[in-house]
């Protein structure tokens, strides 16, 4: 089961702030959204309402992100109902914040969603590395033109031959990519962010941390 999944069929749960924090330890997704929960000092409950509120609006096949519909509108029905389950009064205060949030105001937020997002990048995206990386190694050798001996020329002439199946391989795993991912994509691009199909440096949002870490 995916966290969206978790939380749609538990939404009862959402007036227990520690759910969410629970979710979030259980997927591995606590260093995703720990910054936002800093901002809980300042309005109550934003931290675990704000987390919902980004796992059903941006999660790839959640039945609550229809992309055919105005994204703003969707993202201010998601929100909206979060804090209706949460049994969290908006104030004045809750209002200013709200607002932000549609907007994509608070650089905090706007990060953990695209941090997010990158978390959702599965084996495809490795292949799509390992692929791009084959066809260009068998095209640079291809155009070598100093290959005098016999198996130089062999070699080339395989790399040739090789090409035209490994391009369209690499065609139809980006049209699987794209098909997988056609509602999380057309939402982001309505909001002039990088749709996940097109984030083809497949390193996920664990992989990035992991290298910031070594010395």
């Amino acid at each position: 089961m995916k966290p969206h999944e978790e939380i749609l069929n538990n939404l009862s749960k959402l007036k227990d702030e520690s759910y969410i924090k629970e979710i979030l330890i259980i997927y591995n997704l606590w260093g995703i959204f720990s910054s936002i929960y800093a901002i809980d000092k300042e309005v109550q409950g934003f931290g675990s309402s704000c987390t919902s509120f980004i796992i059903l609006a941006y999660s790839n096949g959640c039945k609550w992100m229809d992309y055919r519909k105005d994204r703003r509108t969707v993202k201010t029905e998601v929100l909206n109902s979060v804090l209706e389950y949460s049994n969290i009064k908006v104030d004045d205060t809750w209002m200013v914040w709200l607002s932000k949030i549609i907007d994509g105001e608070i650089e905090v937020v706007e990060k953990a969603i695209y941090d997010f997002v990158d978390w959702q990048k599965d084996g495809k995206f490795s292949t799509f590395i390992a692929l791009s990386t084959q066809i260009s190694l068998c095209r640079r050798m291809a155009s070598n033109t100093f290959g005098v001996t016999e198996k130089m020329l062999n070699d080339r002439g395989k790399f040739l031959s090789d090409l035209p199946q490994l391009e369209r391989n690499l065609e139809d795993l980006i049209n699987e990519i794209e098909k997988k991912f056609l509602n999380l994509d057309e939402s982001l691009s309505k909001e002039g962010k990088l749709p996940i199909s097109k984030r083809t440096d497949a390193l996920t949002w664990e992989q990035r941390v992991a290298m910031q870490e070594k010395p």
